[in-house]
């Protein structure tokens, strides 16, 4: 199970991705922000969008269904 944000600092996230191939890479890179935890509005959710599933799946060559099924698995 994912955690909650547990620290003194909120996390944010940036990510890389160098190539889109099968020696591309993909980074998402997490560190610490600030201090400030009460507007949890602004806390990235680690929940992927829709299509951000869709792409992951086409590159992965995944059904979609099984990548949906695994992030609610985990949630």
């Amino acid at each position: 199970m994912i955690q909650n944000v547990a620290g003194a600092y909120i996390p944010g996230c940036i990510d890389f991705m160098t190539g889109y191939s099968k020696e591309g890479t993909f980074i998402r890179l997490h560190y610490p922000s600030n201090r400030l935890k009460q507007d949890s509005t602004k806390w990235i959710n680690w929940t992927p969008h829709p299509n951000y599933v869709k792409g992951f799946s086409a590159v992965t060559r995944i059904w979609v269904q099984i990548i949906r099924f695994l992030l609610w698995l985990f949630s």
